[in-house]
């Protein structure tokens, strides 16, 4: 319309003056009526429901359109983009669908030592009773998270790879902006850790930073049931099992509250003594049954038993097992009164793509690889999120569930704050997992490296004191170095029930070429079991870079790693007092920028000790770890 004005020659000079200003005013308008239109659109309905079974009513995803405006100068708080509100291309915001890793397929330092990001959404409140309150829930920030909703701070969390929920108090009917600012910048005492050693960063794999696992939001009454879980006991695999069952409680109303809960498990009704929450207090509410004929929870069959529980509106489900660990004086570890003899594989999640931000395709692919594997055993040096935590509920496989303390050195214990840190993570790590039978232990740390014993035994001691008043009956560990000059750590590993031992013997030369030699695995772990016989003993690691075809007696190709693996499989399998081992790793999978891995060739920043590469192709030594692996029973 403001093109035509000028070609109406015959209209006055005031009124084309006028006709022109109404045709630019028209125009600004059905402008900015098409940017409300598209905003408008770009906001959407949260997708009922959760993309994993356990958990409470009135679940939502936020799994619609996001934005991300990377912050490299650390200025967006200063500039407030927390109270965004637009989120225009045209000013540094790109479309991405989350779960997302800011720094993905970016192996540069900077990428690597983190930085801060933003992250931002519209979304529609869903319809809902008077009275209700609104909770975000996310399964996974690396590293802290801020977040604010319609331009209003709701709360923060630190800590990547554990759950946590804010309560959107300033949520509205209608459209909601959410903001979340994203900082994966690590420190030494924080958990996991970060430095410059000898002029090397540290670290065991890549730093991805970003919203990494599914955002949700629910929607409570004034009662809230956010969490469960079960402990079992029973003293025959015939029954009966005694079942407690633990639910986490909130009153949010407006007065004190008298609450009874009811609950289900199985076809057995749960009890529980009513309990008076004064307003805004939580507290755990405790019911009991009995099962009398438990079907057992275990490698090979992983029996499952519906669990819900409900009570002033509020309810919550899951899907619980009926097992039992214990370790014999002899350290030998028994699940469900059978000896046990497993066989596990142990994976970081990476991809070239997504980086540490998982889709549920990537996910599928690389739990169909230790499936195909046989392994009964997984790990990770972080916990794993609720997705792959109820496949291995469902397929009978048992999770190494381990605190990121990674390599944590004399300076770092000593610190108060890092100290803290490991506390609080294995506190929120056993919360989050505690429901799931497939949890095998609680790994407190891998590898330490102190110089004496004092601070070892105080923070193993201040971790193991918060994971058992948790989960009482529940395994500690923690994963140890092989390192056969250095007998420092001794009092400190007596304390758990379980050790881990990371060895690669015949790949690194270890302290004084102390672990060069394969033949020296043997009496090594011999020299172990005497150290820690009331242990149960597992090797948690042993692998060999492999990228390249050529001599078996040439480290870093294919042949050497597939004969390497064969013959440590073949001296593992003949120590009857092993409980199980590790294979490390699954997949390729980047490190840190400078890493080598031992390889005379490497391919930095990737580990190549994966038994298939990052691309997901096999490498020859893949078929001898499965032929092993499907040929080895679970039990003795």
């Amino acid at each position: 319309m403001v093109a035509l004005g000028p070609a109406h020659t015959h209209t006055p000079r005031r009124a084309a003056r006028l006709f022109t200003f109404s045709a630019a005013v028209a125009a600004a308008l059905a402008c900015l009526a098409m940017i409300a239109s598209a905003r408008a659109q770009a906001a959407y309905s949260p997708t009922p429901g959760a993309p994993y079974t356990n958990g409470p009513r009135g679940r939502y995803q936020l799994d619609g359109d996001w934005f991300l405006r990377r912050d490299p100068g650390n200025d967006g708080l200063r500039a407030g983009w927390q109270r965004a509100k637009a989120f225009d291309t045209g000013a540094g915001w790109q479309p991405i669908h989350v779960p997302n890793a800011f720094n993905a397929g970016d192996f540069s330092e900077s990428s690597y030592t983190g930085a801060t990001a933003w992250y931002a959404t519209e979304f529609i409140r869903p319809r809902s009773p008077r009275g209700s309150v609104w909770i975000l829930h996310f399964d996974s920030v690396n590293f802290k998270a801020r977040a604010w909703l319609n331009g209003k701070e709701i709360g923060s969390h630190t800590g990547g790879f554990l759950p946590f929920e804010l309560r959107a108090g300033s949520i509205k009917g209608g459209i909601n902006r959410l903001v979340v600012r994203v900082d994966s910048r690590l420190s030494e005492t924080s958990v996991p850790s970060q430095e410059s050693r000898n002029d090397q960063l540290t670290g065991g794999w890549w730093n991805y930073g970003g919203i990494l696992r599914e955002v949700g939001l629910r929607r409570s009454g004034r009662i809230d049931v956010s969490s469960l879980a079960t402990r079992t006991r029973f003293k025959s695999r015939r029954g009966p099992a005694k079942i407690t069952v633990l639910a986490r409680v909130t009153n949010y109303g407006r007065r004190k509250a008298r609450l009874k809960l009811s609950g289900r498990f199985g076809g057995s009704a749960v009890r529980f003594r009513a309990a008076t929450l004064k307003r805004g207090a939580s507290t755990e509410l405790v019911g009991t049954t009995t099962i009398r004929r438990p079907r057992l929870w275990q490698p090979g069959s992983p029996n499952l038993y519906p669990v819900s529980v409900s009570g002033g509106g509020a309810g919550y489900r899951l899907n619980a097992g009926i097992r039992r660990f214990s370790v014999s004086r002899q350290g030998a570890l028994s699940l469900n009164g059978q000896k046990v003899r497993l066989r596990g594989i142990s994976f970081h999640e990476a991809d070239d793509q997504v980086g540490g931000a998982w889709t549920p395709a990537v996910r599928d692919a690389n739990l169909a690889l230790i499936v195909q594997l046989g392994a009964n055993m997984i790990r990770t040096h972080y916990p794993l999120g609720p997705s792959i935590m109820e496949w291995a509920d469902r397929n009978g496989i048992l999770v190494w569930s381990q605190v990121p303390a990674f390599r944590p050195r004399e300076t770092q214990l000593k610190s108060v704050r890092y100290r803290e840190s490991a506390v609080r993570f294995a506190r929120e790590m056993v919360l989050a997992n505690r429901a799931h039978p497939s949890v095998l232990v609680w790994s407190l740390m891998n590898e330490p490296v102190p110089a004496s014993t004092f601070w070892l035994n105080k923070a193993i001691a201040a971790q193991k004191n918060a994971v058992t008043k948790l989960d009482p009956g529940g395994l500690t560990g923690a994963d140890y170095a092989a390192a056969p000059e250095d007998e420092l750590q001794h009092p400190a590993y007596r304390k758990l029930d379980i050790l881990g031992v990371n060895e690669y013997f015949g790949w690194y030369p270890g302290l004084l070429g102390s672990t060069m030699d394969l033949n020296k695995l043997v009496p090594y772990l011999d020299y172990l079991h005497d150290a820690y016989a009331r242990q149960a003993l597992f090797v948690t690691e042993f692998g060999a870079e492999a990228n390249r075809n050529g001599s078996a007696d040439e480290m870093g190709t294919y042949e050497f790693q597939t004969n390497y693996m064969l013959t440590q499989m073949r001296l593992l399998r003949d120590v009857q007092y092993l409980n199980g081992y590790f294979a490390w790793a699954l997949k390729d999978y980047p490190v840190r920028p400078d890493w080598s891995g031992g390889n005379p060739d490497p391919s930095p920043p990737y580990s190549k000790k994966g038994l298939w590469d990052q691309f997901g192709n096999a490498k020859p030594a893949e078929a001898e770890v499965e032929r092993e692996f499907k040929a080895t029973s679970p039990y003795r």
